[in-house]
């Protein structure tokens, strides 16, 4: 496998450890917006951001606009998944990840 590869096989995964540790903090704190879990998760708001928008597209969770203090930007997020699941989904990515690098 070329160094090309591997660095997207290494992006690839990093992407998908933020969804996990991401998804476990929706979890266990359900109720935060975008800027409480960069705070918990010690990321930038852009990276909490593209995340949740990748877990949203997969279906995995729920975003909620409340208006909090006459403001419409609060969004508050509930996980579609239990810890079972979590720790399938975190099974597939390294079944996944293992099968890419095995194949190339």
């Amino acid at each position: 496998m070329n160094a090309t590869c591997i660095a997207i096989q290494m992006k690839k995964l990093n992407g998908e450890k933020s969804e996990f540790r991401l998804l476990r903090h929706v979890h266990k704190y359900p109720g935060l917006n975008f800027y409480e879990l960069g705070k918990k998760l010690n990321w930038v708001y852009g990276k909490v951001q593209a995340t949740i928008g990748r877990l949203r597209e997969k279906g995995l969770v729920v975003i909620k606009e409340e208006t909090i203090n006459g403001r419409n930007n609060c969004f508050v997020f509930e996980s579609k998944v239990s810890f079972s699941d979590l720790d399938q989904y975190s099974l597939n990515i390294m079944k996944e990840y293992l099968k890419d690098i095995i194949e190339n």
